[in-house]
């Protein structure tokens, strides 16, 4: 009787066991159909959400927003993210960071953004565009700067050359840091600490938003493109540049002039130390803040004229 009562407890406990491994097996099931649903989902708009990618890149933000923020449900209504009020707390950035994501994207993508799989792909879309959109500066970069295009082949020293280090702010020195300000930014390439003629050296912002707007013959003399496919301008709709599209062309300006050979992921410059990444935090704040202003408003008026 007691052999019987233990294998009677033996069974109960097998069953018990098989019966939890067939809850496991019923949940991981579920999640692999939803799972499954949202692959589908995603590789169903795959080409519309790189081009929204490559978009969001160039006009509103250089670096993916974060995967953990994408999560996070957008307060309706949402809030204002183009005033300096988006930068009064900590909170109010991210806040805005994740409603001009959802601006920027087609309604029919809104369900795709918490999902982790949108996280990967907008990234992966968002780095492979900024890379695409470097390549074809680095080929213009004589024409933006007007310096020798020998200069901006990939493992050229560029930092020893004068002209260069002229338009950064920098001597040359071991251990030298790059201001945030460089003098290529003001007329004349002359600092002015006051900032009150700050982008007044506006062509070179201009240029490198033609060419990857526009294409890069808009910087020729040549008559408009006929033929192939049409400029980024043209399948984006924009008309216009943004806060978002004016930093990022001044951070992909101060990289070409870099000695970075690659444009960093994670932000900072292998060899130059330059944290990209702060430095467009820096320029889209300094933009949106002033973007009303008077004088910033004719400078981007020049921008947009020669631009579109």
């Amino acid at each position: 009787v007691k052999n019987a009562q233990l294998e009677n407890q033996a069974l109960k406990e097998r069953l018990r066991i098989v019966e939890e491994q067939n809850k496991i097996l019923s949940t991981n099931k579920g999640r692999r159909k939803k799972d499954d649903a949202v692959v589908e989902d995603i590789l169903s708009f795959e080409a519309e959400l790189k081009v929204c990618a490559k978009r969001y890149g160039l006009m509103v933000n250089m670096f993916p927003p974060p995967a953990a923020l994408l999560k996070t449900s957008l307060p309706d209504p949402a809030p204002s993210f183009n005033t300096a009020a988006r930068y009064a707390t900590t909170g109010s950035q991210e806040i805005a960071v994740l409603a001009e994501l959802y601006d920027m994207l087609p309604k029919h993508l809104h369900h795709l953004v918490p999902m982790n799989r949108f996280s990967n792909e907008f990234s992966k879309a968002i780095c492979a565009g900024r890379a695409s959109e470097l390549n074809k500066l680095r080929s213009a970069a004589s024409q933006i700067f007007e310096l020798p295009q020998c200069y901006f082949a990939i493992s050229y020293a560029r930092d020893t050359e004068p002209e260069i280090r002229q338009l950064l702010g920098t001597t040359g020195k071991a251990g030298e840091s790059y201001p945030t300000l460089p003098p290529m930014l003001f007329p004349g390439n002359i600092v002015d600490r006051s900032r009150k003629t700050l982008f007044g050296n506006w062509q070179p912002i201009a240029k490198t938003l033609s060419c990857c707007l526009k294409g890069r013959t808009s910087l020729s003399n040549e008559s408009r493109r006929q033929g192939g496919a049409p400029p980024n301008a043209v399948k984006w709709g924009v008309t216009a540049v943004t806060p978002g599209a004016v930093a990022w062309a001044i951070v992909a300006n101060i990289f070409l002039l870099s000695p970075d050979q690659e444009f960093p992921q994670e932000g900072k410059g292998k060899t130059s130390r330059i944290n990209y990444r702060m430095i467009f935090a820096f320029f889209k704040e300094l933009l949106i803040c002033d973007w009303e202003k008077p004088r910033l408003k004719t400078i981007i008026k020049h921008i947009n004229t020669f631009v579109f």
